[in-house]
């Protein structure tokens, strides 16, 4: 899933694969900072930071086109993009909490 992502990357604004590398731990770092770590991998474990392209993906599929958006952000200096990369993770991270709090219920207080 990394090196679809380096390749559209490459292509999109010329990231290096150190950029790449960089700039996705950089940004895995801003969203595990704002939602934790439970909502951004899928099984809570920690595979991070990325060595390069070829690592196995440490964080939940539902993120990667934010990613996508902050990695061209952080290249480029379009303002564009990194609008686009907080409104994707923060529907991201709604998805995977719908699919983590699925069929559990919310107790209430009791008086």
């Amino acid at each position: 899933m990394l090196k679809k992502l380096f390749e559209t990357l490459r292509e999109r604004c010329g990231v290096t694969k150190r950029e790449f590398t960089e700039y996705f731990n950089s940004s895995v770092s801003f969203l595990r900072a704002r939602y934790g770590d439970e909502y951004i991998t899928y099984d809570g474990t920690d595979a991070f930071p990325i060595s390069d392209e070829a690592s196995p993906c440490p964080v939940c599929e539902e993120y990667i086109d934010g990613i996508c958006d902050n990695i061209a952000y952080l290249k480029t200096g379009n303002e564009n993009y990194r609008v686009d990369f907080i409104a994707k993770s923060e529907y991201a991270y709604r998805t995977v909490w719908r699919m983590r709090i699925k069929n559990k219920r919310v107790k209430g207080e009791s008086w």
